[in-house]
């Protein structure tokens, strides 16, 4: 608003308007936000499309495979298949301080589980950062199935298992390179 225009107009209205300019200035920046952050979901992983289901199968373990291999290397979780999601199931721990007396350490599918994580889209039109009045339509990651490596990551991070003991286990450097996993375990 301009220097002469601010002149005229009561304080009250000057201090509306540069409210609005201020939130319509946030409101561009979390759209530009959400937009990189999605488009980092959904960055192949080396030449490898993440929204392909059959790219991102890799290896394939069934779920009492993948529950024995973690538990040789931390006994202290278990699995549990989801009551209301019979479709999935958990990794637990035991935690006194929680009413249940156990947390969620991790999700994933009850039966099989693809060795990399699958990126489900949806299509969202969203506003168009560079002209004014127009719409794009971009492929949002709505949901996403873990992997078993994105599990063994989880477990890493948390300090539940050592990255030695998940590559012994589950030979990883035998697999197809993920620049992903490289990344997040560097």
């Amino acid at each position: 608003m301009g220097k002469t225009v601010r002149k005229i107009l009561s304080p009250h209205v000057v201090k509306a308007v540069d409210g609005i300019l201020q939130n319509h200035h946030e409101s561009k920046e979390r759209v530009r936000e959400d937009i990189r952050r999605n488009e980092s979901l959904l960055a192949p992983d080396g030449s490898i499309d993440v929204t392909n289901p059959e790219a991102q199968k890799g290896r394939v373990l069934s779920r009492a495979q993948l529950v024995e291999r973690i538990r040789r290397l931390n006994p202290d979780l278990w699995y549990e298949q989801s009551i209301n999601y019979p479709k999935q199931g958990g990794l637990y721990i035991q935690d006194l301080s929680s009413p249940f007396g156990k947390r969620l350490v991790v999700g994933f599918p009850h039966d099989q589980v693809s060795e990399f994580s699958l990126r489900m889209t949806v299509p969202d039109i969203i506003p168009n950062a560079a002209a004014a009045a127009y719409w794009e339509t971009i492929r949002r990651v709505d949901n996403q199935i873990p992997g078993w490596r994105s599990v063994l990551l989880k477990l890493i991070m948390e300090g539940l298992i050592s990255p030695s003991g998940a590559e012994r286990e589950f030979k990883i450097t035998q697999g197809r390179s993920s620049q992903h996993w490289q990344r997040a375990t560097t």
